[in-house]
C-alpha cells in the first residue's frame, strides 16, 4: 500500500522540517500503529488558538482495482501542556473505531497491495485571539510515535503563512466568543 501522509511539515516546506524525525516517519505505518501511541503537539504563535474539538484525524484508503473507498474522520482529544503546547491524541473512546478502520485497510492491502492507496491527514480549525497573529508569526510541531516516549520535533519555527492561510484572519472565529 502506498500511503500519502499530509502533515503540517509538508505544507511548511523542507527548511522547517527536522530530518531525523522525518526519517522516523518513513518507518511509521498508520495501518499498524497503536492509536494510543499517536500524538501531535503544536506550539502556536501569539494571536492563534484552536477551536474546541477543532482537530480531526482522517484515515482512509481507496482500492484502484474495485473503486471501493473507506475512511474515518475522528475528532482528536486536546489538552494543554505547559512545555509542549496543545497536544492532540486519539481519545480512548475512538480507538476501537480507528482500529477497525486500520483492519479494513490492512485486509485490502493483503488482498491487493498494489491497488490500495491510503491517506492519513490532520485538520485543525484555528481561532483568533485578539487581532490574530502577526504576519511574521511562526509555529512548531512535535510528534510522538509511542506512549511514554518523548515527543520528537517535526516542524521547527515554520512561518505560519506557509501552513495556514492568513489572508482572512479577520474571518477566523474569535476564540473567546465564537469558538
Amino acid at each position: 500500500m502506498r500511503l500519502l501522509m499530509l502533515s503540517l511539515g509538508l505544507l511548511a516546506g523542507c527548511t522547517s522540517l527536522v530530518p531525523s524525525t522525518v526519517a522516523q516517519l518513513d518507518g511509521f505505518s498508520p495501518v499498524t500503529a497503536d492509536p494510543a501511541d499517536i500524538a501531535l503537539a503544536l506550539q502556536l504563535p501569539e494571536g492563534v488558538g484552536l477551536a474546541p474539538a477543532g482537530a480531526t484525524l482522517f484515515l482512509g484508503a481507496e482500492r484502484n482495482d474495485t473503486g471501493e473507498e473507506t475512511g474515518l474522520t475522528i475528532r482528536l482529544a486536546q489538552r494543554s501542556d505547559a512545555e509542549l503546547g496543545e497536544v492532540f491524541e486519539i481519545a480512548p473512546d475512538d480507538r476501537a473505531s480507528f482500529r477497525a478502520e486500520q483492519a479494513r485497510i490492512a485486509a485490502w492491502q493483503a488482498e491487493a497491495p498494489e491497488a490500495v492507496q491510503g491517506t492519513l491527514s490532520l485538520g485543525v480549525a484555528p481561532c483568533r485571539i485578539g487581532a490574530g497573529p502577526a504576519r511574521s508569526a511562526r509555529a512548531s510541531a512535535d510528534i510522538r510515535f509511542a506512549q511514554g516516549a518523548p515527543f520528537r520535533p517535526l516542524l521547527r519555527d515554520a512561518p505560519l503563512s506557509r501552513i495556514a492561510d492568513q489572508g482572512d484572519v479577520a474571518e477566523w472565529p474569535d476564540c473567546a466568543t465564537d469558538a
